[in-house]
């Protein structure tokens, strides 16, 4: 099992998880969208604080840009390495217990 590391995924995890012999596998990688000056802002502070950016983010999320960084490719690029974790991983099944945000970025990036 590969779950991010943030204390709501890791407790889904191991709730999930239960009496399972085989070891929980936390990875960083998997952690929600990191959105830098933006984060954990309300969405009328974001509008207030970063307007054209903040607009940006909401029509075209792949070009949005923030602190010099490009935060959905960005967490494209960690579910993509994320897949190859996943697929060479020895186990026939694998359970990913993550946020939102990722889940969508590995269906987005599944090849």
């Amino acid at each position: 099992m590969h779950f991010s590391p943030l204390i709501r995924s890791k407790r889904t995890a191991e709730v999930i998880w239960g009496s399972c012999k085989e070891e929980i596998i936390t990875d960083s990688e998997l952690r929600e969208i990191d959105l830098y000056s933006l984060q954990g802002l309300l969405k009328h502070e974001g509008k207030a604080k970063f307007g054209a950016a903040y607009h940006q983010w909401q029509i075209d999320a792949a070009n949005f840009n923030i602190d010099d960084h490009y935060p959905i490719r960005e967490l494209w690029a960690r579910a993509r390495s994320c897949w190859t974790k996943i697929l060479t991983h020895e186990s026939r099944s694998v359970l990913v217990v993550a946020h939102n945000a990722v889940n969508q970025a590995l269906v987005a990036t599944v090849a």
